[in-house]
């Protein structure tokens, strides 16, 4: 037990007023019995000196004298019993108010919590000065309320990204419209811009849809050179017959292939982006239980290396919406691999990334 904790205060306090209780109970009691010990003593004394008795064959009768100093005896007893008890009551009650000061201060610190003004380097709570118990308390809170402001922080920052990335391209239908109005000739203009960035707000919406999902992954045996073979006429249809993967290995291993295959095409098409029509290395391992994508692209600085997995961050030289990317393919990657259990790394090579996921 702990000396500075609630609990071995209060019974240090309950053991030391409960002595003081009888202490103070006994000396009490005691006075009294004296007290009238004496009283008894004296008057018979006085009675036999004031009479011709043979104190020798004297036989001493009680009265209801006797009766009478034996109920208040009793009396004054309960007296000095509720007294004591009062009395003791009151003192534990001032000293376990005193104990729990720091528990009130606590609860008002809490109250005072403004989750708009939360520093996440400092202390939300500061320490209050008080038992073991309360202390613990404070840094239980003050680890519960940065675990709550990062999940707050994490939806308010989504939900601004959200709204600023929708409204490039409401504004650009808005402005493609407003010019159509005034010169409505070009239709074929106006038609394939509505369908670009209609699509383009489809395929942003249907992203983050995937990225807030919480859908339970369904395992299976997986087999990841098939998935990889399977999407690669996706990309030829997109990026053209000159791209090429060359996949290293094998790996199969239980995993939802729905989901899998999404981490897999997002880092496909990402690689592509950037290599610009050079060769994608996968390398794939059984023992290890890797997954590793290499391209051949212009690479991100250290500083953006840490970020690039944030939903609608942007390298300036990677990630930007010149190669048609929304800042959400990298995000929904993480995502996926976190609630398959595993863990992506990205780190810088001589030439290009490298993208492992380990299982």
């Amino acid at each position: 037990m702990k000396r500075n904790s609630i609990v071995f205060k209060t019974v240090s306090v309950v053991i030391l007023i409960f002595f003081l209780m009888l202490l103070i109970t006994n000396i009490a009691i005691n006075k009294k019995n004296e007290s009238l010990t004496e009283d008894i003593i004296n008057n018979l004394e006085i009675s036999s000196e004031s009479s011709n008795i043979d104190k020798e064959n004297t036989i001493v009768v009680i009265n209801k004298t006797y009766d009478n100093t034996i109920f208040d005896f009793r009396t004054y007893s309960l007296i000095v019993m509720g007294f004591v008890s009062v009395l003791g009551g009151g003192i534990f009650y001032l000293c376990i108010k005193k104990m729990l000061n720091p528990v009130s201060k606590l609860a008002e610190e809490i109250k005072a919590v403004d989750i708009n003004n939360i520093s996440e380097d400092l202390e939300i709570i500061k320490p209050i000065k008080g038992s073991s118990e309360v202390e613990e308390l404070r840094v239980s809170f003050n680890s519960a309320f940065r675990k709550i402001y990062q999940d707050y922080k994490s939806k308010r920052d989504f939900s601004e990204s959200v709204a600023h990335e929708l409204k490039t391209p409401l504004a650009i239908i808005k402005a493609r419209l407003d010019l159509f109005k005034k010169d409505p000739q070009d239709i074929e203009d106006f038609t394939q811009s509505m369908d670009k960035n209609l699509s383009r707000l489809d395929e942003m919406i249907e992203s983050i849809l995937i990225l807030r999902e919480n859908k339970t992954p369904n395992l299976t045996e997986t087999d990841f050179r098939s998935l990889i073979e399977e999407l690669e006429p996706d990309f030829i249809n997109i990026y053209g017959s000159d791209i090429k993967i060359d996949i290293l290995g094998d790996l199969n291993i239980k995993t939802d292939p729905l989901l899998i295959q999404r981490v897999i095409y997002n880092l496909l098409d990402n690689a592509f982006k950037y290599s610009k029509g050079k060769p994608v290395r996968v390398i794939l391992s059984n023992e290890e239980k890797t997954f590793e994508l290499i391209d051949q692209g212009p690479g991100v600085s250290n500083s953006d290396l840490e970020n690039i997995f944030e939903i609608f961050y942007r390298a300036d030289k990677s990630r930007s919406r010149d190669t048609g990317g929304y800042g959400i393919g990298l995000a929904i990657v993480k995502s996926i691999v976190a609630k398959l259990k595993g863990r992506i790394v990205a780190r810088n090579l001589d030439k290009g990334m490298s993208f492992k996921i380990y299982f």
